[in-house]
């Protein structure tokens, strides 16, 4: 799947809802206000993969808290809950983990996301996500 925002006539795919910035320079794709996730499904057909590249560029909007705090919820931990502010990239059918991208606010305040070295915060990485994920602000 290819999808630039930056191309002209391009389309968010059905399920994310499109904004920009006030100018109008920059355009992206994100799941819409009143819902906690939004999910693409790019059909591989009877293709077998050993490898998935790509490039993801995000746009913080809000405030993101990486892990938490939906994380701290027992029955929302899990691949199918809003477990981070981000992006997951996930295979099958149910799900199974492959990476996921979080963004956090601050990498040297507040909890949720080992984004940096720092003693004053907590690391609460999902069990199915291991560390196959990377984390910034």
């Amino acid at each position: 799947a290819h999808i630039n925002m930056s191309e002209e006539g391009v389309q968010c795919p059905p399920g994310l809802q499109e904004s920009s910035d006030p100018s109008g320079n920059i355009r992206a794709c994100g799941r819409t206000v009143d819902n906690n996730c939004s999910s693409v499904h790019f059909p591989t057909g009877n293709s077998s993969y050993t490898q998935i590249c790509g490039i993801v560029r995000g746009y913080a909007k809000g405030w993101n808290n990486a892990f938490g705090p939906s994380y701290n919820f027992p029955d929302l931990a899990n691949i199918d809950s809003p477990y981070v502010d981000g992006i997951s990239i996930t295979h099958g059918s149910p799900r199974h983990h492959i990476w996921t991208y979080a963004a956090r606010q601050d990498e040297r305040e507040g909890e949720f996301c080992s984004c940096a070295n720092f003693s004053n915060l907590r690391t609460d990485v999902p069990s199915f996500v291991g560390n196959d994920y990377y984390c910034e602000s």
